[in-house]
């Protein structure tokens, strides 16, 4: 695994390097150094508004929101406590990124019933047409 790590750690350090190289020939001479800092960004912190300089302090939930650790954790325990929000949501779009089983089942629950609605609709306009027909 060592050897994994160290391979895929150069390979990452190759590219950026790669990246710095071509954004810094593509700028203007005084907007080089400037390019050399965003490059290294990794965007912004929605929860802060600071930049996220690395990916070993960046957390990105399954909705793809990125946040650094600390801020989204701060939040989720927020959530937790205060609110007694198991499920972790986004700060930004609320998306759940921890379901408890309970939202799984409700979740499950809607999704039935709004089936058996569409199918009780469906039969309803069968019925209508037929009646229609006669």
């Amino acid at each position: 695994w060592g050897s994994l790590r160290a391979q895929s750690k150069a390979m990452i350090a190759q590219r950026l390097a790669a990246l710095r190289t071509a954004d810094a020939a593509a700028a203007p001479a005084d907007t080089a150094a400037a390019t050399t800092k965003k490059e290294v960004s990794l965007g912004d912190c929605s929860i802060c508004g600071k930049p996220i300089e690395a990916m070993r302090v960046m957390k990105t939930l399954p909705c793809k929101h990125s946040f650094h650790f600390a801020c989204i954790d701060g939040f989720h325990r927020t959530k937790l406590r205060e609110e007694k929000n198991p499920d972790l949501p986004c700060f930004v779009c609320g998306a759940a990124s921890n379901k408890s089983i309970a939202a799984v089942v409700e979740e499950r629950r809607k999704r039935q019933e709004e089936a058996e609605e569409a199918q009780r609709r469906q039969a309803e306009e069968e019925l209508r047409r037929q009646e229609a027909e006669k």
